[in-house]
């Protein structure tokens, strides 16, 4: 056994630039401490493990939870049953992988390439697989998963085992999914706008409320009688422009409040990708399942907004209001959420929400549910967070000075290093 861990603990550094290997001492030695440790789980939650070497290792059950693996190399590793809630997978190799039983939910994996690996049983609640490589080598397995709010928008699920499958209100638009196995696969709610089916295996699989507008279907699919929406796909705002790179990020442009009105409607699905919407009126408007990456919002009224699952990585928020909006299990990486007097967020709903990295300096976030949300390396320098949920959210790295946590609930969470959760007020510490 002892000879086992050692084998496991030869982590390769290479490539580490100058900065990295300056700083590598503490950081390194706790990561190689863990990997190489006796114990039955190895703990490396949180760590910085961009670009590091860890194939065919074994890490079974291993906790990596809001771990940094962007550019990771994890082909042909043991990860059975490991925990990888909320870890960055961006760009990773998991070719070969074994992640059977595994947890990712809320991961990012956009860009990883899962060629060959083996998703058996494991659960991806939420988490991101934009334009995710999955060409198969002999099976690509997801039979039994649970894919539920999944993000594979583009993604090539060609010939892919999704039997049984979860993927209630995953995002599928525009998926390669030829010759998919989706017998008895749970696919309500599910968005396959643009989808490619051709030959896949539909027997038993449950479409009620599932959006096949414009999808390629297999011969002889009758998508009337499946519960699915087969027609009338939401139209897209008729005065949305592209964003001009003239406009500052922070400027709203002057522009009637008629043409911007959309409170009310149903965006569905949409692509608003670096599209200009600064000071639109979406209240109450149903933007589940959109893409607005990098989106000017600036000064938008998004309060009571539907945004749950939509991407809106990188998008600029500056000066929104989100009060009473529902952002469950939506991707917030990298926006700029920068206050311009006020963002309100009060009451919103987060929960599983990947806001890494975001800047939410002074946001007011009073009785938000933050639960299970991806706040790692986020900026809340006086941030007003008292009785906000962040039962089980992910704090790694996050900037908290100045924040008030009186009341909020932390039970589980993964806390920045040094923090003093018990003078904070805040309950549910450690």
């Amino acid at each position: 056994m002892k000879r086992l861990f050692v084998q496991v603990a030869i982590v390769s550094v290479a490539g580490l630039t100058a900065c990295g290997a300056a700083e590598e001492s503490a950081q390194s030695v706790r990561t190689k401490n863990a990997i190489a440790t006796t114990t039955s789980t190895i703990n490396l939650s949180g760590e910085f493990l961009q670009g590091r070497d860890l194939r065919n290792r074994n890490l079974i059950g291993a906790r990596l939870t809001g771990s940094n693996l962007e550019l990771a190399v994890l082909s042909g590793a043991n990860l059975e049953r490991a925990n990888l809630v909320g870890a960055k997978l961006t760009r990773a190799d998991l070719t070969g992988a074994n992640l059977t039983g595994a947890n990712i939910s809320d991961a990012n994996a956009t860009d990883a390439n899962l060629t060959g690996a083996n998703l058996a049983g494991a659960s991806l609640s939420c988490a991101s697989l934009t334009c995710v490589r999955m060409k198969l080598t002999n099976n690509f397995l997801f039979s039994g998963a649970n894919l539920e709010r999944a993000k594979f928008v583009g993604a090539n699920l060609a010939g892919a085992d999704l039997r049984c499958a979860n993927l209630s209100a995953a995002n599928l638009a525009g998926a390669n999914l030829v010759g998919a196995d989706l017998r008895c696969a749970k696919l309500g709610g599910a968005n396959l706008t643009g989808a490619k089916l051709g030959e896949a295996r539909l027997d038993g699989a449950f479409l009620e409320r599932a959006d096949l507008t414009g999808a390629i279907l297999p011969i002889g699919f009758d998508c009337r009688v499946s519960g699915a929406i087969c027609s009338s796909a939401p139209s897209t705002p008729p005065s949305v422009s592209v964003v001009s790179t003239s406009i500052a990020p922070t400027t709203v442009p002057q522009t009637t409040t008629s043409i911007l009105n959309y409170s009310g409607q149903d965006f569905r699905g949409r692509d608003f990708t670096r599209r200009n919407l600064a000071g639109a009126n979406f209240e109450r408007a149903n933007l589940s399942g959109t893409v607005l990456v990098g989106a000017n919002l600036v000064g938008a009224k998004l309060s009571g907004a539907n945004f749950a699952d939509a991407n809106a990585a990188d998008a600029n928020l500056t000066g929104a209001n989100l009060a009473g909006a529902n952002l469950s299990c939506v991707s917030l990486y990298c926006a700029r959420l920068k206050v311009l007097g006020n963002l309100i967020f009060v009451g919103a709903n987060f929960e599983r929400a990947n806001l890494g990295g975001a800047n939410l300096a002074g946001a007011d976030l009073r009785c938000t549910n933050l639960s299970a949300a991806n706040l790692a390396a986020a900026n809340l320098t006086g941030a007003d967070l008292r009785c906000a949920r962040l039962d089980g959210a992910n704090l790694a790295g996050a900037i908290v000075d100045g924040a008030l946590l009186k009341g909020a609930k932390l039970n589980g969470a993964i806390l920045p290093t040094g923090f003093d959760c018990r003078s904070s007020g805040a309950v549910g510490c450690p």
